[in-house]
C-alpha cells in the first residue's frame, strides 16, 4: 500500500516513529511537509510544498500523485485534519471530506451538531470578547473552561474559577 503523509508544518521530529511504525506494518510511506527541513524523511520518499496553505499542499500532492498513484493520505497532526480532508478530496481519494474535516475540528460547529442531534454535551457560549465571556460565566455559573474554536494540544485551553480569573486569563 503507497500512503501520503501530510503535515502542513513539520512539528521538529515528533511524527518520525510514528511514520517508522506505519512503515513497518509494510506501508510505502511518502510525507509532504508544507513547510519542513530538507532532512527529514527520505529523499526518494519526501517533498516540501513550500508554502503551508492548503492550495500549495494540494498543487504539490496532486503533481506527486501524478507520478506515484496514492492509495490514501493522513495525518497524525490534529491541526493537519482539515487540509488532509480537502488533500483526499482533490486526489479523488477515500476521506471524510471538508465539511466533516472542519466540523471536527471547530469546537462550535461540532458542539452546534451536538445540540442539534441530540448528543449529550456541556453547555456552551460562543464569545468573541470579555463582556459576552463575563455574561456566559454568570449564566453558567463558574468555574468555565474557555478555549478557542480552532486549535490543537489543550493550546489556549483554560479554566477560570471566578470572573477575576476570567478577566486575567481572557486577556491571554
Amino acid at each position: 500500500m503507497k500512503l501520503l503523509a501530510l503535515e502542513a508544518r513539520q512539528n521538529a521530529t515528533y511524527y518520525i516513529s510514528r511514520y517508522e511504525q506505519v512503515v513497518g506494518l509494510g506501508v510505502d510511506l511518502y510525507v509532504l511537509n508544507g513547510e519542513g527541513t530538507e532532512d527529514f524523511w527520505p529523499a526518494d520518499h519526501y517533498r516540501i510544498a513550500g508554502s503551508r496553505s492548503i492550495e500549495a499542499l494540494i498543487a504539490a500532492a496532486k503533481e506527486w500523485h501524478a507520478e506515484e498513484r496514492f492509495e490514501g493520505v493522513f495525518t497524525f497532526s490534529e491541526s493537519g485534519v482539515l487540509a488532509v480532508a480537502a488533500v483526499a478530496e482533490a486526489l479523488g481519494l477515500p476521506g471524510i471530506g471538508v465539511e466533516a474535516a472542519r466540523a471536527s475540528r471547530n469546537k462550535l460547529l461540532m458542539r452546534q451538531a451536538h445540540e442539534r442531534e441530540g448528543a449529550t454535551h456541556p453547555c456552551f457560549r460562543f464569545v468573541t470578547d470579555e463582556a459576552e465571556a463575563l455574561a456566559a460565566a454568570e449564566e453558567l455559573g463558574y468555574p468555565v473552561v474557555v478555549k478557542p474554536t480552532l486549535g490543537a494540544a489543550s493550546n489556549y485551553v483554560f479554566r477560570a474559577d471566578d470572573a477575576a480569573e476570567l478577566r486575567e486569563r481572557y486577556a491571554q
